[in-house]
């Protein structure tokens, strides 16, 4: 295993949100509690904040077409797309995507160095749904603590994002 990198991003703490009556968390079927993130991605263009759904159950990360496009995120080729039925708020849907990959920061200040981040990209573009960050392809390098004390500035709990490189 390589050695760890002393140029980690700094941790993220961000505050878990009610969810269920959002039309966000309804296009995800959140009930319960969500947590929103802006992952700062590196593009083609100028750097800009995209805001991920966290889904600690994600098995990956994914990201529309046309939002890959307004972000400046590169678009693989056919040799890289595949046909997958993954479960939706609404039930069972059947799309294709391209594996891809965001590289970016979760700090507005960009601190460390940068994180590559598996991701499918749906070519389908379904209407409405949100770009999803799951830990697929991440979980050795970046881990997810999900904190339940309740205080009166996060009264739902917390998630901290940390870079384990």
């Amino acid at each position: 295993m390589p050695p760890r990198s002393t140029l980690k991003q700094p941790p993220l703490r961000q505050p878990l949100e009610k969810g269920g009556q959002e039309t966000d968390a309804l296009a995800l079927g959140a009930q319960g509690l969500l947590c929103r993130i802006e992952f700062w991605v590196e593009g083609s263009r100028q750097l800009a904040p995209l805001r991920f759904f966290v889904d600690s159950g994600a098995s990956y990360s994914y990201l529309n077409k046309s939002q890959a496009i307004e972000h400046g995120i590169a678009i693989p080729g056919r040799e890289m797309e595949t046909v997958r039925r993954t479960l939706t708020a609404s039930g069972p849907a059947t799309s294709t995507f391209r594996v891809g990959r965001l590289r970016g920061w979760w700090h507005a200040g960009l601190a460390g160095h940068p994180m590559d981040w598996p991701v499918m990209i749906r070519m389908d573009d379904p209407p409405g749904a949100p770009p999803l960050l799951g830990l697929g392809g991440v979980v050795r390098v970046c881990r997810w603590v999900i904190d339940g004390t309740l205080t009166p500035a996060e009264p739902f709990g917390v998630l901290t994002m940390e870079d384990l490189r």
